[in-house]
């Protein structure tokens, strides 16, 4: 099994490997602590490869990273407001699909690097 985002999660708990109750801390504590980041950023699906959106990403100090390869030419990319739309208008202009997530945070990204440690010490209790 696979997931990806809550998905893991979800694999995880399909396969066996986390009990229900187990899973349901894992899924409310990771809700809890990603919604306690300051808000800001978004996330951007491209219809790009990663060879070609990797170029577009250096010198931007991880302000903006890939959250997800979804296929071979589908990339979702999350971080800073500004710089997605830099990405996003450089695609664009090659009349390539882009479309912005409607989220509260950028998700998937360093954005999330402060609960990354209280993420780990409630896993590591389970």
């Amino acid at each position: 099994l696979l997931g990806h985002s809550i998905g893991e999660l979800t694999a995880a708990y399909a396969a066996g490997v986390l009990s229900l109750q187990d899973a349901a801390t894992l899924v409310t504590s990771r809700g809890r602590l990603m919604q306690s980041c300051t808000p800001g950023g978004t996330m951007l699906a491209l219809q790009a490869s990663e060879a070609e959106v990797q170029p577009l990403l250096e010198g931007l100090d991880h302000a903006v990273s890939i959250a997800a390869i979804n296929g071979a030419t589908s990339i979702v990319l999350s971080g800073d407001h500004d710089s997605l739309e830099q990405i996003g208008e450089h695609f664009i202009t090659q009349d390539r699909r882009t479309t912005r997530l409607q989220v509260s945070h950028a998700f998937h990204s360093p954005h999330m690097d402060p609960i990354l440690e209280q993420f780990r010490q409630i896993a590591a209790q389970l």
